[in-house]
């Protein structure tokens, strides 16, 4: 008897079914050979604290929310972590502009410098 095992945990226990000849290579279909099929969240490797990912909503008023969901499938072993409401965060500013803002900016900021030089410029040939 060869047992084939495959992780879902979808399907709890789940139920061992024989597996026809037809669904078999002709290599492994014999009389004396038998094959059963096994979707089950026993065929699962054990959750742990790396299965979870973390998910947070925006920091906003120096609140979040954090909570976890299973990023890969996995069966007993660790449990999902408690959410987390309303903890406190910060915000990076560092990270709120992308470069192209930075650029976008920056094309500003000389723009702005060139209308003044240009305004200064006429400004004091008027003045003459």
């Amino acid at each position: 008897v060869r047992i084939y095992i495959v992780c879902d945990v979808a399907k709890g226990v789940g139920v061992p079914r024989l597996m026809a000849d037809s669904e078999l290579p002709s290599s492994e279909v014999t009389p004396c050979k038998r094959h059963v099929f096994w979707e089950t969240a026993y065929g699962c490797p054990a959750c742990s604290k790396l299965s979870f990912a973390e998910m947070t909503t925006p920091c906003v008023r120096s609140r979040q929310n954090v909570s976890y969901r299973m990023s890969e499938e996995c069966f007993m072993g660790d449990p999902v972590p408690p959410p987390h409401f309303f903890q406190r965060c910060t915000i990076d500013w560092r990270n709120l502009l992308s470069t192209a803002d930075y650029v976008a900016m920056g094309a500003l900021v000389v723009g702005a410098v060139v209308a003044a030089g240009i305004l200064l410029e006429r400004y004091l040939v008027y003045k003459r």
